[in-house]
C-alpha cells in the first residue's frame, strides 16, 4: 500500500486517510461518497487552508502532509467561471468584490493557469483597455492581478 497520511477535511471537519498512490478525483470521489454528496469530483477540488489556499493538485500533492488541513471548494473551472460571469455581469461593488477575490486566487498557480486557458487574461486585458472597469470598480485590483498573472509564466 503507497503512503497514507492523515488530513483534516473542514466543513465539517472530517479526519480521513490521504493515499498519495490514489488519483485526486478517487480521493475527491471518496470524500464525497462520505458525505453523501452526490456530485462528480470534476466540480470541487481540495484546498490547503491557512497561509497558503493553494488548489491540490497533482503536481503539489506531495505538500499534503500528515495532520494537513484541506477545504474541500469548487473545482478550479468552477471558480473562474464564475469569477468571469461576475465580472461580466456584476454592478460595481460585485465587480470590486471579484476582482478583489482575483487578486488573491492569482497567487495560485493552478488557478492562473486555468484561469488563462478560459481567456480569463484575455477578457481582462480588453477590459482595462476599454474602460470597462472603472476605479471605483476596482481597476487597482484589476492591475494587481494581472501582474500576478504575469509572474506566473503562463501568459506573454
Amino acid at each position: 500500500m503507497g503512503k497514507l497520511n492523515f488530513i483534516s477535511i473542514q466543513k465539517p471537519p472530517l479526519l480521513t486517510e490521504f493515499d498519495q498512490t490514489r488519483p485526486l478525483d478517487s480521493i475527491i470521489q471518496s470524500y464525497l461518497a462520505n458525505r453523501n454528496i452526490e456530485a462528480s469530483s470534476q466540480d470541487y477540488s481540495l484546498q490547503f487552508s491557512g497561509n497558503s489556499e493553494h488548489y491540490v493538485t497533482e503536481k503539489n500533492r506531495h505538500e499534503v502532509r500528515h495532520g494537513t488541513v484541506l477545504n474541500l471548494t469548487h473545482s478550479v473551472s468552477r471558480t473562474c467561471q464564475n469569477i468571469l460571469d461576475k465580472l461580466q455581469n456584476a454592478g460595481p461593488e460585485e465587480k470590486r468584490s471579484q476582482l478583489k477575490e482575483l487578486v488573491r486566487l492569482c497567487l495560485d498557480p493552478a488557478f492562473v493557469e486555468e484561469f488563462v486557458s478560459k481567456k480569463g487574461k484575455d477578457y481582462l486585458v480588453q477590459a482595462i483597455e476599454r474602460g470597462a472597469i472603472q476605479p471605483e470598480e476596482g481597476l487597482g485590483f484589476a492591475l494587481e492581478a494581472f501582474v500576478e498573472l504575469m509572474n506566473h509564466g503562463f501568459c506573454r
